[in-house]
């Protein structure tokens, strides 16, 4: 299978890292795990529920306010649509409530961002206030706009209308943080998201498979480097994760995050669950680069990748670089 392909910028967050290498020799397992026993009767109580948590649909910069933009996320089809009264982005079931289809302007309905619909065209004026019919009704799922991406719970129910109250997406704080770069990218693949999940957490195939980023010449396609990768905390909830140059956080079922070559960054996570919104920190190395992968299962055998390189220095080139131009490299 090709290799994924990664933006060509990347290499300006790798070419700041240490070009050494461990020297000590591996006399140890080169994978560190926690190792906790547990009755096998408690797995069931830690079911991990997919439909009960946020998905992200889109990123802010490729969505178009003037318009209804359609998706599909975990097989669900959904609409998504800037509501003007309410200052924020809906996402609607993609099917509308005259017939079978996805949702369309055929009959001129429309609908407010709760899912009521305010005006039916053909109705008479001194009939029956049909749009106030429950069939009338558009499916709204429960939607944020956070750190420049829409996010949405996949369930109608109207017991998830509150649900942001109760649990939140996962806040990075740095796409928040006015000192760092903010350029981010979409694209759709032709493979499952367990394949998509497994590519970007493998520190092993970067040297081979995107052969020249590392920009380090014993790193090269001949072989790469062992890596030592000690797991810091595993539960249902994801991990923890460090390897020499960089630390890693997985929040399911969708965010990975990385912190590059930095030896001074700390374990307190910058990336939260979603619990709590933390406020951009600023007690971090004066230089941080980044690696914000997030994996959205599409349907089976597709999914879409969100990625994001933020960096607190070398800003300039998100003012004199044209948005279009970063997705050459990955997209071709």
């Amino acid at each position: 299978m090709e290799a994924l392909r990664a933006p060509s910028l990347l290499s300006l967050h790798l070419s700041l890292l240490p070009t050494r290498f461990p020297t000590r020799p591996y006399d140890k397992p080169m994978l560190h795990l926690p190792f906790i026993h547990y009755p096998i009767l408690l797995f069931h109580q830690f079911k991990f529920d997919w439909f009960s948590q946020w998905y992200p649909v889109a990123p802010v910069c490729d969505l178009d306010k003037r318009k209804p933009h359609a998706k599909r996320v975990m097989g669900l089809d959904v609409a998504v649509w800037w509501d003007r009264n309410e200052s924020e982005w809906k996402v609607f079931e993609d099917s509308c409530a005259h017939g079978p289809v996805a949702v369309c302007v055929y009959h001129g309905q429309c609908f407010n961002g709760s899912g009521d619909c305010k005006f039916i065209p053909q109705a008479p004026p001194d009939g029956p206030l049909v749009h106030t019919f429950k069939k009338a009704r558009a499916a709204v799922y429960p939607s944020a706009g956070q750190n420049g991406i829409v996010w949405f719970w996949p369930n109608t129910g109207p017991q998830f209308k509150d649900i942001l109250m109760k649990k939140k997406p996962p806040y990075i704080p740095e796409l928040d943080d006015l000192s760092y770069t903010k350029s981010m990218g979409a694209r759709d693949f032709p493979l499952g998201y367990e394949i998509l999940m497994e590519n970007v957490m493998d520190p092993a195939h970067v040297a081979n498979a995107h052969y020249g980023i590392m920009q380090i010449p014993q790193a090269d396609r001949e072989g790469g480097t062992p890596i030592e990768i000690s797991v810091k905390r595993s539960a249902i909830d994801g991990f923890d994760a460090e390897r020499e140059l960089a630390r890693s956080k997985f929040i399911p079922p969708c965010l990975y995050y990385t912190c590059l070559g930095f030896p001074s960054y700390q374990s307190n996570e910058s990336v939260s669950s979603g619990l709590t919104k933390e406020e951009p920190s600023s007690h971090m190395s004066p230089k941080r680069a980044l690696l914000i992968l997030i994996c959205v299962p599409v349907s089976p055998g597709n999914s879409r990748l969100i990625w994001t390189f933020p960096r607190n220095f070398g800003l300039w080139t998100d003012h004199i670089i044209p948005r279009w131009m970063l997705h050459i490299v990955p997209t071709n």
